[in-house]
């Protein structure tokens, strides 16, 4: 399975590529980290990210913390995720050609 972002592909059974942010290259709050290490047995590593069996909660679980936390400031996943024209085909109960 895959995940496609703006610039570039995730294969969900491959580990996550990128640095934390600064601000969430370590996370101080005891909370936050107490649940963090509940779902993520590398907290400060994207490696073993990779989720290869999704009926077990505790890989995708550990795939989505990474994932969110290397791409908490990557401003294009603020962009809408299709076009005007895409939104008008959908309305009308269509499905828009090219890629979605």
């Amino acid at each position: 399975m895959t995940l496609a972002l703006r610039d570039r592909l995730l294969w969900l059974g491959d580990d996550l590529v990128g640095p934390f942010p600064p601000r969430l290259a370590r996370v101080e709050n005891r909370e936050a980290r107490s649940l963090l290490g509940e779902i993520d047995p590398t907290p400060d590593s994207p490696l073993g990210s990779g989720a290869e069996d999704w009926s077990d909660l505790s890989e995708p679980m550990h795939f989505i913390a990474d994932l969110f936390r290397i791409h908490q400031e990557t401003v294009t996943l603020f962009d809408p995720p299709f076009s005007a024209h895409q939104v008008k085909v959908i309305k009308g109960g269509g499905r828009p050609a090219g890629r979605l």
